[in-house]
């Protein structure tokens, strides 16, 4: 976009990337403001989001090597992909601040009424024969989310010699034509040749690119790594939803060592949980099924009305995520003095889900149990997950009021059971049965 006129609907954006030592930029009040990184594809998300609804907004553009003190100020976690600033609050990650923004202002949605396809968009369901994804014919959140990557494909081409396969991904290639028209993937494209520029400057370690300046977006590897879990806890997060709302089921357990035919036959990634819906369609991912029974099943309601609180609510499932769960895994395969820093870096991590948690018997300022309560009890049931309670007395309160929770109780596993079981996976010899 450097030789392109500056959509309207962006108010301000600072000409460079601002670091440590340079001041605050003078902002407008009450009008939303994004921390970004032109090159991060997770801040990009975002970005589409606002210019696909057209909202006015101003973006801060921050180095992430020498990030600023008044922004680390504004951050508990000094994370940018997306750092969202709302009137009064702010909001991180980009799943959390775009969802919020769809809630905030539903037109034009992102979202289609039904709640089998929005668990489909929410799980960038297959391309099908529809023109994007989630079998729609227009514009739907998974294709921003997915988008950002897709423009990056072309640079891969140009740097690494090879190209797509035409006569394979037809479909793909086709899709990726009808996104290049529309207005949200013009207004925050960047092009090839900046791209490929930005990379070479990143793989060479060169921190302080002068093509920041320019108007250009594009991504980052520096921004948050996926996290695959490495013990069976996601798939509690579902079971403990379906026994809040009190949902007939059957569960089928299974060795996800050596998975079933039958069953790698019906889930197209053969992850657990999987959630086979009455139809013979399946959901995957602990936080898609869950919000699907969520928005299928209205009754005991796990999510507030209020778009703030909701996007409260995920932020804080969202740091779960990306901060703590990273934290209590680190606790595994180190000893000795790797051991004590690894349980001060969990320890810390805690106490700011502590601060969160605020004076409220339950996350996201409520005093029934919600979503985000449920979504990250499944790591504090575990055993290693009990710390100083000196210094999370709050967060220990909170665990005392969940253990009384039916959903809890109906779904939780003795310490016992954790203990052998992790043992025998550290082992490499999970052992599923027998508890």
């Amino acid at each position: 976009m450097s030789n392109q006129q500056q959509p309207a609907n962006i108010i301000f954006e600072s000409s460079k990337h601002l670091e440590s030592g340079e001041p605050e930029p003078q902002l407008k009040p009450n009008l939303l403001t994004l921390y970004s990184m032109r090159f991060c594809p997770f801040a990009q998300r975002t970005r589409l989001v606002l210019q696909h609804k057209q909202l006015p907004h101003q973006i801060v553009n921050v180095n992430l090597v020498r990030k600023p003190d008044w922004f680390l100020a504004k951050s508990s976690s000094g994370q940018i992909s997306s750092h969202l600033r709302l009137p009064g609050w702010t909001l991180i990650e980009s799943l959390v601040t775009c969802d919020y923004l769809e809630d905030a202002h539903p037109e034009p949605p992102l979202y289609p009424g039904d709640a089998r396809k929005r668990a489909a968009i929410r799980l960038a369901a297959q391309l099908g024969d529809t023109n994007f994804f989630g079998d729609c014919d227009q514009v739907q959140m998974a294709d921003l989310m997915i988008w950002p990557w897709m423009e990056r494909l072309p640079v891969a081409a140009k740097m690494l010699g090879f190209q797509l396969p035409a006569d394979r991904f037809d479909k793909l290639l086709g899709w990726t034509s009808r996104m290049e028209q529309q207005r949200a993937v013009k207004e925050t494209h960047i092009s090839d040749d900046v791209h490929a520029a930005f990379f070479k400057a990143y793989w060479a370690k060169e921190t302080n690119v002068p093509l920041l300046a320019s108007r250009s977006r594009s991504s980052s590897p520096t921004c948050s790594p996926v996290l695959h879990a490495v013990l069976p806890v996601r798939q509690q997060r579902t079971r403990l939803v379906l026994q809040h709302k009190q949902l007939p089921h059957q569960i089928v357990n299974l060795n996800l060592v050596r998975k079933p035919d039958w069953f790698l036959a019906k889930s197209a990634s053969g992850k657990v949980p999987a959630l086979l819906e009455p139809d013979g369609s399946v959901l995957e991912d602990s936080l898609v099924t869950s919000r699907h029974l969520e928005e299928a099943q209205r009754e005991s309601a796990l999510y507030p009305s209020n778009a703030d609180k909701r996007a409260q609510m995920d932020g804080v499932i969202a740091q779960m995520g990306e901060k703590v769960i990273p934290a209590f895994y680190k606790l595994f395969g180190v000893s000795g003095d790797e051991k004590k820093a690894a349980f001060e870096q969990l320890v810390t991590e805690l106490e700011s889900m502590q601060s969160a948690l605020g004076d409220s018997k339950f996350f996201a300022g409520s005093e029934s149990v919600q979503m985000a309560d449920l979504m990250i009890w499944p790591w504090f049931e575990r055993p290693e997950a009990f710390v100083p309670e000196e210094r999370l007395k709050s967060l220990m309160s909170w665990m005392g009021r969940m253990e009384q929770q039916r959903a809890v109780l109906e779904t939780r596993n003795t310490d016992e059971a954790h203990v052998e079981f992790t043992r025998s996976l550290l082992a490499n010899q999970p052992k599923y049965d027998g508890y």
